[in-house]
């Protein structure tokens, strides 16, 4: 079944044309070849504040995104409220209303993003500026200027509550490698893998974070929330700046005569996810890089004072016996390069860090 559906926010109004406080919304749907337009209330999918909950709602909501959840289901997504979801086969249909998770946001919808997986599942993930201590909101000392941290959070159906299950902070990606000569400001427009939901794609541009003398180069970055790795980096062709979401789609599929849904050939899936990317070259090639002189970050040692401090820290987390021994093995990984991670970031951010890694290595 084929719907074309727009949805906008109005006052409904009682028998005396009065506007109440059940406000709604009106559906203009195209459906088994009829045109049809249709009031709709908006239920709650947890009671809150009600109709009042409700009437707010309506008089600030923005759509930014639209998303097909399943074969007959559509979301209405608005970056700065929640997610509106429709069953577009019921004969009278209702939208149901879900808040985004609770994540501080700044009016920036380029930061945020929210795509379903191959597997059904909705992924939301937001890019939080934050301050060296943590906290939300960007930070003009030196030592954090531009710092980020990438939440990523899935919706899970049986209760509609979102459980966070990544983040990454701008620092992790900083010390890497692959990240040396690319500018040190925060990634925007994040474009979640369909199949490999860890497997996020950003645009960097220094031209999108300083008001003057930024360079114009938009590079692509694959980031894997899992393992904390830059997958590919890419130069987007051309000196065209594009400020809107690039939209993961499965149409390339079909234009391959082998299709796979496994990253098997290293960057091959993305580069169908990313179908209005000219990726060609997806992976690296440092000799078209024309790096700018960022200068690479130099890692000091780790202290033994400083892995002291770390021990004692760790078990005020309150973590079972099993936990605490895993957040060792972890943080002992990688020849240091854990603890400087960790050590990286502040306090207030620490035990969900870890928090993360302890759960991806349980899986």
């Amino acid at each position: 079944m084929i719907v074309v559906a727009e949805l906008r926010m109005v006052a409904l109004s009682n028998g005396n044309d009065e506007p109440t406080a059940n406000n709604g919304a009106e559906l203009c749907m195209f459906r088994s070849r009829e045109w049809s337009i249709r009031h709709l209330r908006i239920c709650l999918f947890r009671d809150s504040g009600g109709d009042r909950e409700v009437a707010e709602l309506t008089s600030r909501w923005r759509t930014d995104a639209v998303v097909p959840a399943s074969d007959r289901t559509l979301c209405w997504v608005g970056y700065s409220c929640g997610v509106l979801f429709c069953d577009m086969r019921e004969d009278s249909p209702w939208l149901r209303y879900l808040p985004l998770p609770d994540a501080p946001f700044f009016g920036r919808a380029s930061n945020r993003n929210l795509r379903v997986t191959a597997s059904g599942e909705l992924k939301f993930v937001n890019i939080l500026p934050r301050c060296c201590c943590g906290g939300a909101g960007a930070s003009k000392c030196e030592s954090s200027h531009n710092a980020y941290t990438i939440q990523t959070w899935t919706l899970r159906i049986a209760d509609m509550e979102w459980v966070m299950d990544g983040m990454v902070d701008a620092t992790e990606l900083w010390v890497l490698e692959s990240y040396n000569g690319l500018p040190r400001v925060p990634l925007d427009y994040p474009i979640v893998s369909m199949d490999e939901p860890h497997i996020i794609c950003f645009m960097l541009c220094e031209d999108h974070h300083v008001k003057h003398g930024g360079g114009r180069t938009l590079w692509l970055l694959m980031v894997d929330t899992r393992s904390k790795t830059i997958q590919s980096v890419s130069r987007y062709p051309g000196d065209w700046l594009p400020r809107r979401a690039l939209v993961s789609s499965s149409v390339s599929y079909y234009m391959n005569s082998h299709p796979t849904c496994s990253r098997d050939h290293g960057a091959s899936t993305a580069q169908g996810q990313t179908s209005q990317m000219d990726t060609e070259g997806l992976n690296r090639d440092d000799s078209s890089r024309n790096l700018i002189s960022y200068g690479s970050s130099t890692e000091h040692s780790v202290q033994a004072s400083e892995i002291l401090a770390l021990f004692q820290e760790i078990p005020s987390y309150g973590l079972c016996r099993d936990d605490m021994l895993k957040a060792y093995s972890i943080l002992s990984h990688c020849n240091g390069h854990q603890f400087r991670s960790f050590l990286g970031l502040p306090l207030s951010l620490r035990k969900d860090w870890l928090l993360m890694a302890i759960k991806d290595a349980d899986t």
